[in-house]
């Protein structure tokens, strides 16, 4: 999961993140090129396919048409708590508790950081439907760490683990009082 450049709208409260290498993508497209629309507390999937159309109008002060916001998926809403639920509106109107996101667990664990030892939080997400389930864990301020995937008819599964990460951090968009 890479950071390729952050656009911002300047009279606007969000920016968007150009981004290669998705961890919760399918078998075949973990090197996709997406993005990534922040609002406020708030973390919006965007494809690949509506990506170039969000960057220009983010890019030239437009205001993104209500048709293209309408097709992002809320992957991320912050802070996140044990037993929070999110998603769009339709799925959290469900009596099942099913196609929406739900923090599962909440952990602390302890990291060593310039040999020092840190209590750091890792939450545990699960989006579980009726033909499989995705488990994600993220850990603040770094991301995700694991991906789980299991389909409930076949015997299709998949695990994935960060083992190495690199953080350099991206370059600020001029004229933004964006804190990284």
């Amino acid at each position: 999961m890479e950071v390729k450049k952050i656009y911002t709208n300047k009279d606007k409260d969000y920016y968007i993140a150009e981004m290669k290498g998705n961890p919760l993508a399918d078998f075949d497209q973990f090197d996709e090129r997406y993005g990534l629309l922040v609002v406020s507390s708030k973390v919006y999937y965007i494809d690949e396919s509506d990506l170039d159309n969000m960057i220009q109008y983010t890019s030239t002060n437009s205001m993104i048409p209500i048709e293209l916001l309408e097709r992002t998926d809320l992957m991320f809403e912050f802070p996140l708590y044990n037993g929070e639920k999110y998603g769009s509106v339709s799925t959290l109107t469900r009596t099942d508790f099913r196609y929406m996101w739900t923090v599962a667990k909440k952990d602390v664990i302890h990291q060593k950081e310039n040999n020092e030892m840190k209590n750091v939080s890792l939450y545990e997400m699960k989006n579980i439907t009726i033909g499989d389930s995705i488990t994600i864990t993220y850990i603040p301020n770094l991301g995700i760490i694991s991906k789980e995937y299991k389909h409930n008819g076949t015997t299709n599964k998949q695990n994935i683990e960060l083992y190495e990460y690199n953080v350099k951090m991206p370059e600020k968009p001029k004229g933004t009082s964006l804190k990284f």
